[in-house]
């Protein structure tokens, strides 16, 4: 049962405004908005994330060693800590990183790494 003296939102129910207070949560909408916000962008990043991963094991036989695929304008370490980071679409096989040439096109493309010369 809800305490009257509480303050919540009367648009909430009250088993919604009971969990939100268990989970930590101010019982308003504006923070049930948000929640629910936050919760559809880590499902499309996910998403989006997944399909990559996905694309990666697809071209995996389309995939150099990211040694032989790196342009003489980028730094061989530069690409390997961004494979790393997943900023560059790369898969790790053993102790060795492989990439497709589109996806090191498009990563070069994006972040224009380059030696300075």
């Amino acid at each position: 049962m809800a305490d009257p003296a509480r303050k919540t939102d009367p648009a909430l129910p009250a088993e919604i405004a009971d969990a939100m207070e268990a989970a930590g949560f101010p019982p308003e909408v504006p923070t049930l908005m948000e929640i629910i916000e936050d919760f559809a962008r880590a499902k499309a990043e996910a998403r989006t994330k997944a399909e990559r991963v996905a694309e990666l094991e697809r071209s995996a036989e389309e995939s150099w060693p990211l040694k032989a695929v790196v342009p003489l304008s980028v730094r061989y370490e530069d690409a390997r800590r961004a494979a790393e980071a997943g900023r560059l679409g790369a898969i790790k096989i053993g102790g060795r990183w492989f990439c497709t040439k589109a996806e090191m096109a498009r990563w070069v493309a994006a972040h224009g790494r380059g030696r300075p010369r």
